[in-house]
């Protein structure tokens, strides 16, 4: 081999080995590698929350105030003698009614105090003899937490 052929080799070799070097120092190789992390199990928190609304419920007044107030006085007075006489008769309980209710009213006297006013038309008919009388009766029954109610009535 001439010695022009083995410097052409050792040039090339030279140029391949520079070439490679400056190869991969300009133009480095990335490699990726992708790794799936395990992912954490979702966390369940229970949050104990009041919340707080006001909402407005209509109420029927009359149910609510005036009939439970008109048979508790039925049930007051269900024994009283001047509460089942009309006009010096005696009447027994099954034979008195509620005819008309005139007028009526509920009252709230402060938080928890309130008290239903109404003037009643009672019907006492004893179906015997035949005999009936009606009377106006002012009648009221005061409510207040956590006390037994007063009633309480005079003819109008």
């Amino acid at each position: 081999m001439s010695s022009t052929t083995a410097w052409l080799i050792t040039i090339a070799v030279l140029a391949l080995i520079v070439g490679g070097i400056s190869g991969v120092a300009l133009f480095p190789q990335e490699v990726t590698k992708t790794v799936n992390a395990p992912t954490p199990d979702p966390v369940v928190q229970y949050v104990n929350q009041t919340v707080t609304e006001e909402v407005s419920v209509p109420i029927n007044v009359e149910d609510t105030y005036l009939t439970p107030a008109l048979s508790e006085i039925f049930d007051e007075f269900d024994r009283d003698d001047d509460f089942l006489t009309c006009d010096g008769d005696n009447y027994d309980r099954d034979e008195v009614s509620i005819s008309r209710i005139n007028d009526w009213s509920y009252t709230w006297l402060d938080d928890d105090k309130y008290e239903v006013t109404a003037q009643v038309k009672y019907k006492f008919e004893d179906n015997s003899d035949n005999r009936a009388c009606k009377e106006v009766r002012d009648v009221i029954a005061f409510y207040e937490d956590g006390e037994e109610p007063d009633y309480d009535w005079n003819l109008a």
